[in-house]
């Protein structure tokens, strides 16, 4: 009975040390790195890419990593630029540039994509389930091996799909902004 007493003296005396740990101090370190933000100004293109990362494991960071070279590669298309003529705009002299008038680009948060690079567990254990997503809206999802020709190869696809979708957006919304599709309201 008396080794009882003591056995429990000596565990609580152990673990006194733990309860002074701060956890807030402590953890700090691990999450670091937790989130990765990147915000894409393209030039040139009126619109703005905030990437996020929301990868856990070495194939993600290697996908999301892929994936950003590729997309920063990428240019938009040339009905893409801000910087276009107006419609009615003439050029005299092509070195000329004071008469050049240049229309605004789209207003407000059209212009602004939220990727979102995420993954998620395999259950097979040969690779991680990768998702990729603009403004909440599922894009990619597709379950990406180990191998680093594949990821690439995979990053690449994705980032010209992501590049597809932000292109057709802004053409859309460039679009609807026209007169023809505006309407007046009045039946």
């Amino acid at each position: 009975m008396k080794h009882l007493y003591v056995l429990i003296w000596l565990l609580t005396f152990l673990a006194l040390p733990t309860l002074a740990q701060d956890p807030d101090v402590y953890g700090m370190i691990d999450l670091e790195g937790a989130l990765r933000e990147e915000a894409l100004n393209e030039q040139g293109a009126g619109t703005e890419s905030l990437l996020l990362d929301n990868t856990r494991s070495k194939v993600g960071r290697d996908f999301y990593d892929a994936f950003y070279r590729a997309y920063q590669e990428l240019t938009p298309t040339g009905d893409q630029l801000s910087g276009q003529l107006a419609p009615n705009a003439t050029l005299l002299n092509p070195s000329d540039t004071a008469q050049v008038k240049l229309q605004k680009p789209l207003e407000f948060e059209l212009n602004l994509f939220l990727i979102s690079v995420d993954e998620l567990p395999a259950n097979s254990g040969i690779g991680s389930i990768m998702s990729v997503s603009i403004n909440d809206e599922l894009i990619f999802q597709q379950v990406v091996q180990n191998r680093i020709d594949t990821i690439e190869e995979l990053a690449g696809y994705v980032a010209q799909a992501v590049r597809e979708y932000v292109d057709n957006y802004a053409a859309t919304q460039r679009d609807l902004e026209n007169e023809d599709l505006r309407g007046s309201g009045v039946y």
